[in-house]
C-alpha cells in the first residue's frame, strides 16, 4: 500500500479523478448487466439493432470518460476512453465496438479533432513550426541524406 501511495504522490494524481473514472466504468457495467437481461427476456431482437443500441450507450460512456480525465502531472492528462470500447467489443462483438468507437470519434472531431501538432508531441508525426523555403528545403533534404 505504501508503494502505491508513493507512486500516486510522485505522479501527483488526484485520487478523486481515478475514483470518478472507475465509477463511470462500473456504472456502464451495471447498466449493461441489466440491459442484457432485459434484451434477452423481451424476445429476439435484431442483432444489428442490439449492436447499435449497446454500442451507442458505451460510446456515451466513452465520452464521459474522455471528459473526466485523470491528471497525472502538471498539464499531463490520461483518460480511459479505450476501456468501454474494449469491453463492449469483447461481450457484444465488433459491430457494437465499432459503433462505440464511432460515437467517441464523432465527439473528438467535434472538439477540433487531432491536429498534426498534437501528433508531433506523441512522436507519431512531425510538422515544422515554420515552412521552409523551396530552395532551402531541397538543400536541407540533401544534407540529411
Amino acid at each position: 500500500m505504501d508503494v502505491l501511495r508513493a507512486l500516486i504522490l510522485r505522479l501527483s494524481v488526484d485520487i478523486h479523478h481515478v475514483i470518478e473514472a472507475a465509477g463511470i466504468v462500473v456504472l456502464g457495467l451495471v447498466f449493461y448487466s441489466y440491459a442484457r437481461r432485459w434484451l434477452d427476456t423481451h424476445g429476439r431482437i435484431d442483432p444489428r439493432l442490439r449492436a447499435l443500441v449497446t454500442g451507442a450507450i458505451f460510446g456515451v460512456l466513452t465520452i464521459a470518460l474522455m471528459i473526466s480525465r485523470i491528471e497525472v502531472g502538471p498539464g499531463a492528462f490520461v483518460d480511459a476512453r479505450a476501456l468501454p470500447i474494449a469491453l463492449i467489443t469483447l461481450v457484444e462483438g465488433g459491430s457494437a465496438g465499432l459503433v462505440a468507437a464511432l460515437v467517441a470519434c464523432a465527439y473528438r472531431i467535434s472538439l477540433g479533432g487531432v491536429t498534426p501538432r498534437r501528433f508531433g508531441r506523441l512522436g507519431i508525426h512531425h510538422v515544422d513550426e515554420e515552412p521552409r523555403e523551396a530552395a532551402g528545403a531541397d538543400h536541407a533534404d540533401e544534407q540529411e541524406r
